[in-house]
Parts: C-alpha cells; sequence; structure tokens
C-alpha cells in the first residue's frame, strides 16, 4: 500500500510511504534543478503543473512500481489548485482518499515528529499560509495537534526578509518571491557586520507592525521608514554602516516581537518548545531561545519540510523520525562506473582524504548515498575543506562559490568534540544554532568564524553518518583540529546538486581541487 503527500508552493516536495514506512522525500527544486521550485499556485511558473506532477510520477513509478495510491494528502490550497488545472485530483493521482492539511498544521507535525518529545508547545511562523502566519499549538504523541491561539498582529518573517530589497549588499534576485526567500539567509549573515542603534529603533519597530501582503503594501510601509529614519528616498539603496546597522537593529526587533508574543502565549519555560516554519531558519533567534528553555529546530522547518509534514502527520509515529538523508540517490546513478572509467578515479583512504584536505589544502566536493533533505548540506552534497588553511574562505568564494564577502561558512565536527571548539553542549545536527567559538580557537579556525565569533554549527556522530565521523576522527588523530568547513555543493544559482553529471561539471569548470563520488575521488587534471 503506497501512499502520498505533496505541497505545491514554492519549495515544493513529494513525500511517499509504503505501508506506515516513508521511503523518500523527493525535492522538486532538485529534479527540475531550480531552486525554490514550486508547482501549480506558485507565480511565476517555470514549468506547466501537469508536466511537474506528471514528471514526479514517473520518478515513483520507475523507482518503486507504484501506479496507483491507497491516499493522496495535500495541502487545502493544493486542492484549491487542482480544481482550476484539472477535472480530478483522484483520477490524477489514482487515488480514492485525497486527506487535506492547513499549512501550519504541516509545519507543526513536520518538526515535532522528528523531536526527542513525547509532548511540546509548537509555534509555526512564517510569511503566512492559508491558516495564519503565527500559531502557538499543543502537541503530544497520544493526543495530537490542538490550536492554542494564532498572533496576527505582525508578520516578521515578511518584514524582515523585505529588507533585502534595499539593501546594495545584497545581489538582488530577478523575481520578487525569490528574493521574499533567498534575502534572510543573507541578512543573517549582515547582522554581524552591525550594531544596534537605539535611534533606529522605534522607526523598526512601527516598520514591523501590520501586514503587508503585496509588493505596493510593502513598499508603503517602507517608505515610511525610509522618513521616519530620514533616509534619501527614490531609489536609494542602504549602503555602508547604516545598511549594517539598520539590519542589525532589524534582528533586534525581530527578537524583540517574538519575545513578547511567546511569553504571552507559553510563559512556561520548563515546557519543551518546538520552532518551526520559515522563520525558524532564523539560527540568531534560535539560538538566543535555546539558552531559555529546552528547544528543538527540524533539519527542515520551512516550506520543504510541508509534504513530510502531512505524512507524518498521518502516520503519527510513536518515535522520532529521523529525515536527515532521506532525499534520493543520485539521479543518474547507473553512469557512475562510466565516469569512474574516464576519468581514472581511484578508491582513496580516509587518510589520504585527510591529507589532501589539510596537508594540501584541497577543495573536495562530496557525493555519497542519499541526499539530505533541508536546506542544508549536512555531507552527503557537501563542498569540504580545511577551515584553518590561511585565507581559505577568501580563496573558497574566489574560487568556487562566488558568494558576497559577508556570508559566513559552517564547520561539521563530532559531537563529543563540540564543547571542544564552541560554546555548546549537546546535538546541533542540522546547522540550526550558532554558537560562539570558543576564543582559543578562533585564530584557528578563521574560516568558519564569523565577524560576530559565531559558527553555524554541525555535528555528527558515527551512527548519523559514518563516512563524515570517521573522516572527522582520522583528521583530528593526525592534524589536531577535528573540525571541516562544509558547504552546499552546488553550481551558482541552483539548487544543492545531485547528479554525478553536475559534480564533475563543477570540477571541471570551477577551481575545486576534487570530487568524491560514493568512494571514488577524481583530482583535477585526471
Amino acid at each position: 500500500m503506497f501512499e502520498l503527500s505533496f505541497y505545491s508552493g514554492h519549495n515544493s516536495s513529494f513525500t511517499i510511504a509504503e505501508d506506515g514506512k516513508i521511503l523518500e522525500v523527493l525535492d522538486i527544486e532538485r529534479l527540475i534543478e531550480i531552486k525554490n521550485m514550486g508547482l501549480a499556485w506558485f507565480e511565476p511558473r517555470f514549468i506547466h503543473p501537469a508536466h511537474g506532477y506528471k514528471t514526479v510520477l514517473n520518478y515513483f513509478k520507475k523507482k518503486y512500481g507504484v501506479t496507483k495510491f491507497d491516499t493522496v494528502l495535500c495541502n487545502y490550497s493544493d486542492l484549491k489548485a487542482f480544481s482550476n488545472e484539472f477535472d480530478s485530483i483522484y483520477e490524477f493521482f489514482n487515488t480514492k482518499k485525497v486527506i487535506p492539511f492547513w499549512h501550519q498544521e504541516g509545519h507543526a507535525y513536520n518538526s515535532f515528529y522528528q523531536s526527542p518529545f513525547d509532548e511540546a508547545h509548537v509555534l509555526s511562523f512564517d510569511g503566512g499560509g492559508d491558516d495564519g502566519n503565527y500559531n502557538y499549538y499543543k502537541i503530544d504523541r497520544k493526543n495530537g495537534l490542538t490550536l492554542l491561539n494564532k498572533d496576527g498582529r505582525s508578520n516578521i518573517g515578511e518584514k524582515y526578509a523585505y529588507l533585502g530589497y534595499h539593501c546594495d549588499s545584497i545581489k538582488q534576485e530577478q523575481l520578487p518571491l525569490q528574493g521574499m526567500l533567498v534575502y534572510p539567509g543573507k541578512l543573517m549573515g549582515l547582522v554581524g557586520y552591525g550594531q544596534v542603534v537605539e535611534e533606529y529603533k522605534d522607526a523598526i519597530r512601527n516598520y514591523y507592525v501590520g501586514h503587508h501582503w503585496n509588493s505596493e503594501m510593502r513598499l508603503d510601509n517602507y517608505k515610511k521608514l525610509q522618513d521616519a529614519l530620514k533616509l534619501p528616498v527614490g531609489d536609494y539603496k542602504l549602503n555602508g554602516q547604516i545598511e549594517k546597522d539598520i539590519v542589525a537593529t532589524s534582528q533586534f526587533v525581530f527578537e524583540e516581537v517574538f519575545d513578547k508574543s511567546l511569553y504571552e502565549n507559553i510563559s512556561d519555560k520548563e515546557s519543551n518548545l518546538v520552532l518551526t516554519g520559515g522563520c525558524a531558519m532564523n539560527i540568531l533567534n534560535n539560538t538566543r531561545v535555546a539558552k531559555t528553555r529546552p528547544t528543538f529546530v527540524s533539519p527542515n522547518p520551512d516550506d520543504r519540510g510541508l509534504s513530510l509534514g502531512f505524512m507524518l502527520g498521518h502516520l503519527k509515529p510513536e518515535e522520532p523520525f529521523d529525515s536527515t538523508y532521506i532525499g534520493p540517490e543520485p539521479f543518474d546513478k547507473e553512469t557512475l562506473s562510466k565516469y569512474v572509467h574516464q576519468y581514472n578515479a581511484k578508491p582513496l583512504r580516509l587518510r589520504h582524504l585527510a591529507d589532501e584536505l589539510f596537508l594540501n589544502h584541497k577543495i573536495i566536493g562530496v557525493v555519497r548515498g542519499t541526499m539530505e533533505h533541508g536546506a542544508r548540506a549536512l555531507g552527503n552534497r557537501s563542498i569540504l575543506c580545511h577551515p584553518s588553511a590561511p585565507n581559505m574562505k577568501d580563496t573558497l568564494n574566489a574560487k568556487v562559490k562566488n558568494r558576497e564577502y559577508y556570508r559566513p561558512f559552517a564547520p561539521v565536527v563530532r559531537l563529543e568534540d563540540v564543547n571542544k571548539y564552541f560554546e555548546w553542549e549537546g546535538e546541533t545536527r542540522w546547522m540550526s544554532f550558532c554558537p560562539r567559538v570558543r576564543t582559543a580557537w578562533r585564530d584557528r579556525l578563521k574560516a568558519i568564524t564569523h565577524v560576530d565569533g559565531t559558527a553555524r554549527v554541525q555535528t555528527v556522530t558515527r551512527e548519523q553518518n559514518e563516512w563524515l565521523y570517521d573522516l572527522l576522527t582520522v583528521i583530528a588523530y593526525h592534524y589536531e583540529v577535528g573540525v571541516l568547513l562544509n558547504t552546499s555543493f552546488n553550481i551558482a544559482g541552483k539548487p544543492i546538486l545531485n547528479t554525478y553529471r553536475d559534480a564533475i561539471w563543477m570540477l571541471e569548470n570551477t577551481q575545486m581541487d576534487g570530487v568524491f563520488l560514493e568512494d571514488f575521488y577524481f583530482s583535477k587534471g585526471k
């Protein structure tokens, strides 16, 4: 018996299960190779919805032999989209049962059922869904989900992201919605270069009040901020220290609004808290909150985790579900032997790989096993390099990533070593938190230490990722620094890659030094 869940908005994904076991989560952006890709009700459309859905169904048919589904799960907005585009959702998916979920409910189920908690409070907050944008829930594994409150006073996700349109330091996206999805991560990096300015606070507090659902309303609200701060008008872009200070003060107000709402709705600091929705990608806020109460953030709290959330809400697993590497194998996995022969690739022992990274300062891409589900590369679709090598951050940016100077790179470390290098106890498996790098290690770990002294840490155990853990063990033994720089393996402007073809393209067309495909090492020029 197969069951399917899907979400059609931006960061669309599909989750397939058989006999109650989740087999795979497929992110559309990685199949179609268009970042933040959506389907039926995502505008503008890059492909026709029917083509997108059929591509997915053909993929599952080829891989699992499935031609019909016992149950199909989706968002209420997906049902509306299907009524506009197709004759029948039942006929399209060859199913007799369709169960719809609300948007924020999907977020809540996704993150709670991945948490270690038996019961918790959940805050799901983002730029908005069909059931609100700032919802509080109580949930437990026996009795399910109960809505406590919808705080509709503000949309802090939308307000935070929109400042990115007016920042000179941020490369602008051509499509407005793409900007709202991309800018928040860049703004978080820029925050570290600014200072919270007392004189800016009231104006930015007023900017954060209310809802502004379209570009005209957002621009009008921003113009009021310009006027209050006595900034130039017209096409003026925030720049210099003013830009950085406004962004830092915006982060302060984001946290201030968050704290007020959270205390009003969940004053008990002893209760377990699950943060989810797109705003749970704000790792600065996550880190601060985690210091005050038991806090969990999943690897996929944004919309890419919704189809998984619908499925988890349907299945209600009794044990925590681990979605870290629940993505697909390389789409062209049958071509590996061809590339191995063509490039004379060789198996490489971990000691030799460690030498390449730490002795020769090589920049090496990795494609191994199933891919990560979520925004972060966590060792299976990563670029790895030496975090202590001189100028490694600048070298990596110039040779491969071509990113803005202010965006930090992340470290990966064995769980038992995290407190040695960082001011943190316990797991941070999915780069959801950014503890401070210990002062004694900042000079040696410059490439992963942000300007504010923090780092977006990934911890790993041998059970979670044996290959990556063993590589870190070899490095720690021979080179004394048991940390690697880990960034996503992707072609500029595209999602995390999932083909050997794209990995080889990166090797040949950037200044990467090698790629590690499964257990074979491909070096530059060979």
